[in-house]
């Protein structure tokens, strides 16, 4: 079993690491289970970038909501090449200097990266003093839910600008595919998006992990006009970069692939990535015995 290659540094590092993974380099906190993945498989949420990169053209237009440190917007970068962008949005500050980090390393500067919230509307939303955990007990920076603090006005609070999608993407000519992780806020991004998805029509993958976000989300990609489907991404891809055995059994995240209408469905090309149309909740265990998200 291969573990990643961590680079040497003049300086060293104080709970971080520079892991040499397939789509590049990645500076990252050492006790995140990002982190964790990537030092196993080189690699984070292959097998989601392998489907969304069958809907990212050449020179295309892609965004990237809750980027974390980037481990999806750098392959995405490579994806459109030099003529095309990603646009990167990343709300917890320190996760976002890490992002920024990575752009550098992979010299990807066509990623436009935003310090910003991405929401139903403009304003100012006030949150707690996230820290950056750096003791040795393993986290997931990424996992911070916005959602408790977007409808409550806190005092002695940080705080971070929330904007849309349609704000941020109003002078754009095109917008090819949207991905978003936001930690059970997905359908908050899209009631800020309508605009952008009615004027360019992207393919959407987002994840969903609970019923009571799914129940939100089913009506409103409907209305939408979106056909939807089950995707049970598995943190574990049997290509690896590493070629590393299964250390992570069969944990992933669950996410929904959203196509307009007026497209073909997905056909054989996509079927080893084992689509299902969306349906109730309860089909879930019934569609993927096992996963576990």
């Amino acid at each position: 079993m291969r573990i990643a290659a961590v680079l040497t540094s003049s300086r060293p590092m104080k709970n971080y690491s520079i892991l040499d993974c397939r789509h590049g380099a990645f500076f990252a906190q050492n006790n995140d289970v990002i982190s964790m993945v990537m030092r196993y498989y080189g690699e984070w949420a292959e097998n989601s970038f392998r489907l969304m990169n069958y809907f990212i053209p050449s020179a295309g237009v892609v965004v990237d909501v809750g980027a974390n440190i980037g481990p999806l917007s750098i392959p995405m970068s490579k994806a459109v090449g030099w003529r095309g962008r990603v646009y990167a949005y990343e709300a917890q500050r320190h996760v976002f200097y890490g992002l920024c980090a990575n752009i550098l390393l992979n010299d990807s500067t066509h990623i436009l990266a935003r310090n910003l919230l991405i929401g139903s509307e403009s304003r100012i939303v006030g949150i707690p003093f996230f820290s950056d955990r750096s003791s040795s007990e393993r986290t997931n920076i990424g996992a911070q839910s916005f959602l408790p603090f977007i409808y409550n006005e806190l005092k002695d609070s940080d705080s971070v600008q929330m904007t849309t999608l349609d704000e941020q993407l109003g002078a754009e000519s095109r917008c090819d595919l949207i991905k978003i992780d936001v930690e059970g806020a997905e359908n908050i991004v899209l009631l800020g998006a309508t605009k952008v998805l009615e004027k360019f029509r992207p393919v959407i993958y987002l994840e969903c992990g609970s019923k009571a976000l799914y129940e939100c989300l089913r009506p409103l990609l409907k209305e939408l006009g979106y056909n939807i489907f089950w995707h049970a991404a598995q943190h574990f891809y049997e290509l690896n970069y590493f070629k590393c055995t299964n250390v992570t059994g069969n944990f992933g995240d669950m996410n929904i692939l959203c196509i307009p209408v007026e497209e073909p469905l997905p056909g054989d090309e996509l079927e080893e990535f084992c689509l299902r149309k969306c349906g109730d909740w309860d089909d879930l265990t019934r569609s993927f015995p096992g996963f576990q998200f």
